[in-house]
């Protein structure tokens, strides 16, 4: 009987400090969630000069995750940010063409869900005239090429191209 009770007592406790834990979390969450001012889109690649990404005509590229990420979302991740810099390196240094790696789950970035009606990890890209987002397109066959480098490769390339040329 005596075990019995000291087994209550010790899962009683680790609710209640879990409890407590979650709800600190929590306020913690909130707290940063309502301090912060960063702009996702305002971060450049490449050499981090805050002026490249200034430019009103720009397109971004990018990789949408969430903290948990298997190793195919990292190599989506990967073969993404290599096709964009072997295939795009001046349009990156001169600001035309932005990457970023943006975690869902961060407060900031939730938002990007509902405006890129996102499912899962992905690959978008955005085409901003005069500062505004004037169109955008996720990249979904990422999915099907992550075992076909070259194919992979091909495709971001080629979509990226189309938005870099207006079409």
């Amino acid at each position: 009987m005596k075990t019995k009770t000291i087994i209550k007592v010790v899962l009683l406790g680790f609710v209640v400090t879990s409890l407590g834990w979650l709800f600190i979390q929590q306020s913690r969450d909130e707290t940063a969630e309502g301090t912060s001012t960063s702009v996702p889109d305002s971060r450049p690649a490449g050499d981090g000069n805050p002026s490249v990404s200034a430019r009103p005509d720009r397109v971004i590229v990018y990789y949408f995750h969430t903290t948990y990420r298997c190793p195919t979302c990292h190599k989506i991740e990967n073969y993404t940010k290599e096709a964009v810099e072997m295939g795009f390196s001046q349009a990156l240094r001169d600001g035309r063409l932005v990457f970023q790696v943006l975690n869902l789950e961060e407060a900031p970035n939730a938002h990007f869900v509902q405006d890129y009606q996102l499912h899962t990890k992905s690959v978008v890209v955005v085409d901003i005239k005069n500062g505004q987002q004037a169109r955008w397109k996720n990249l979904t066959k990422v999915w099907e090429l992550v075992g076909n480098k070259e194919g992979f490769f091909k495709y971001i390339q080629d979509e990226i191209n189309l938005y870099l040329q207006g079409k």
